[in-house]
């Protein structure tokens, strides 16, 4: 499901969780039967890192997918049970579970307002994520993104 390079299982990266959601866009005007006029939408990506405890992290930098260049948002999460959302295809819940000697961080993609080529070639759908790791810049492929919906509150 993802792809990684033997190099790259060095930097202490377990696991990867890959969602896009949909979003509205704050108020919506409507006409006069109560009908949206037009529906804006934001699609939210998030990957969720489950690590090792390591003394240094990857420092995520940038992201491209589908011919779009996003800036990174990382946070870390402290939580070992984590409900994102559930499912688009079949409701379900879904959970993600944080043995206690691991961390997980969340990175945010947030759209750039620049141009930039990927540096490897992705597939339609691929992320490429680019980071710093011991001071070498180093890539990472996700090749699945699950659709989800996210929980009233976030």
């Amino acid at each position: 499901m993802h792809l990684f390079s033997s190099a790259q299982h060095q930097n202490g990266i377990v696991r990867l969780h890959a969602y896009s959601a949909v979003q509205q866009r704050g108020n919506v005007p409507i006409d006069t039967n109560g009908n949206p006029v037009y529906l804006q939408t934001d699609t939210l990506y998030r990957i969720y890192v489950e690590s090792k405890q390591l003394k240094d992290t990857v420092r995520w930098k940038t992201a491209w997918l589908d011919g779009r260049v996003y800036s990174v948002i990382t946070a870390f999460d402290e939580r070992k049970v984590i409900e994102i959302g559930s499912s688009t295809s079949n409701n379900q819940k879904i959970i993600i579970r944080v043995p206690e000697k691991n961390i997980l961080s969340l990175l945010r993609l947030i759209p750039a307002n620049i141009k930039m080529n990927p540096p490897q070639r992705i597939k339609s759908g691929e992320i490429l994520l680019s980071g710093i790791y011991k001071k070498k810049t180093m890539f990472l492929k996700i090749d699945s993104i699950i659709p989800l919906q996210l929980p009233a509150v976030q």
